[in-house]
């Protein structure tokens, strides 16, 4: 769907890991799950504190596809503000081969 898109991916990450704003940023983007990843990114790469994320919910409810969303969304902010979407980086292309874990 359209909340999904590349184009509403990087804007979470550009708003809350890679622009200095004032103020509190999650102020000025819609609740998501590319919030919450985006936030744990910035936690353990800038703040250098150890993250985790709990997604739960009922049987059927989705939570393996947010957590491969999630995941992935991590995976791809470390990438930085500027990076090129013609190749997939070594760190996507790991948290992309782990997700047969999560079943």
């Amino acid at each position: 769907t359209e909340i999904y898109t590349e184009k509403v991916r990087n804007r979470y990450a550009r708003v809350l890991v890679w622009e200095n704003t004032e103020g509190d940023p999650r102020s000025t983007v819609e609740p998501h799950v590319y919030e919450t990843s985006a936030l744990s990114y910035k936690g353990l790469a800038f703040d250098d504190q150890d993250q985790s994320i709990l997604v739960s919910g009922e049987s059927g409810a989705g939570k393996t596809e947010t957590v491969k969303i999630c995941m992935n969304h991590i995976a791809t902010c470390q990438q930085g503000p500027h990076a090129g979407n013609s190749e997939m980086s070594p760190v996507v292309q790991r948290v992309l081969e782990s997700t047969p874990l999560l079943e």
